[in-house]
């Protein structure tokens, strides 16, 4: 493998996979509709891929050996007023970069959503579970899915739920617990909502992982626990030598949101442990890891923890 195309690399996770195969390879392109460059000077390719014919033709000029897309509109609540875009990005998009992908022999990695499981049921999701998406955003990445696996049967789908340091933009989960807690400022978490969320270093270097060992259909891509929103926030107080005081534990059926919510979307990930040959972090070391690589924060984040950990 010579070359990779990273779609969605201004954002999460398609920062540090582009910066994770940077490593490896000298030939790494990123595309972002919304963003020109990385705080470290990367430079990535303006492209918007509901515009049609323009990513295809762009794949076809990159010639990659493997594309990974991670872009994706992934506002709940924003996907629930605005569903044709929420389907032109989430649907449409990866199904026509995925056929383009197929007829240039390219490998091609899909980043979809945890929340395509309807969370009614307790314990772990498996990947023959039948899915049920109770909001738009859930509904339109499991058409993805079925868009990409139908133009490009070799493809990988990942079903997963990330947290990180984002380049720029709205902040990640972990990141907004982290300046809540810095801040001393109220954090309302749920209680009763329950996730297997995977750091996003981890989850590109993995994925790198997955590509070289040449998995291929759908797998849960997540921590190898689960554990509630509200305890997640004990992690990241834990970790960070923050007081936990600003938490507080509430449940999902007393808010108020535009789009429901599953309310239990731990991953059974034995399927991920067999592709990847070992089992995956736990939630808790996604955190610690998380705090490993604090110099990768923005610096309005990053200053506010100091190198012992605490305020």
């Amino acid at each position: 493998m010579r070359r990779v195309v990273v779609t969605g690399a201004g954002g999460l996770l398609g920062a540090a996979v582009a910066r994770h195969f940077r490593e490896r390879l000298d030939a790494v392109e990123g595309w972002s509709q919304t963003t020109r460059s990385l705080p470290d000077g990367t430079s990535l390719r303006p492209l918007d891929l509901t515009t049609p014919d323009v990513p295809e033709a762009a794949l076809a000029a990159a010639r990659p050996d493997l594309v990974v897309h991670c872009a994706a509109l992934t506002d709940v609540d924003g996907c629930e007023r605005d569903p044709e875009a929420a389907r032109a990005l989430n649907a449409l998009a990866p199904g026509r970069l995925a056929a383009a992908a197929a007829a240039l022999g390219a490998g091609f990695v899909h980043i979809s959503t945890d929340a395509v499981y309807d969370g009614e049921r307790p314990g772990e999701h498996a990947e023959d579970d039948a899915p049920g998406p109770c909001n738009v955003y859930a509904q339109t990445k499991l058409e993805g899915e079925q868009l990409v696996l139908d133009a490009h049967p070799a493809a990988l789908v990942l079903r997963t739920n990330m947290h990180g340091w984002t380049p720029r933009g709205r902040l990640s989960f972990s990141e907004v617990i982290l300046r809540g807690l810095a801040h001393g400022e109220p954090l309302t978490l749920f209680s009763d909502v329950t996730f297997s969320p995977l750091v996003v270093s981890d989850h590109a270097r993995l994925i790198g992982a997955l590509v070289d060992r040449g998995a291929s259909g759908i797998l849960n891509f997540g921590a190898a626990d689960a554990v509630t929103k509200e305890a997640f926030g004990h992690l990241v107080a834990e970790v960070f030598g923050l007081p936990a005081d600003p938490i507080q534990g509430v449940t999902l059926a007393s808010r108020d949101l535009t789009a429901a919510r599953p309310r239990n979307t731990a991953l059974d990930t034995t399927r991920l442990t067999a592709a990847l040959g070992a089992e995956p972090p736990t939630v808790a070391a996604g955190v610690r890891r998380l705090r490993e690589t604090i110099a990768s924060a923005r610096p309005e984040l990053r200053d506010l923890v100091d190198d012992q950990g605490r305020l």
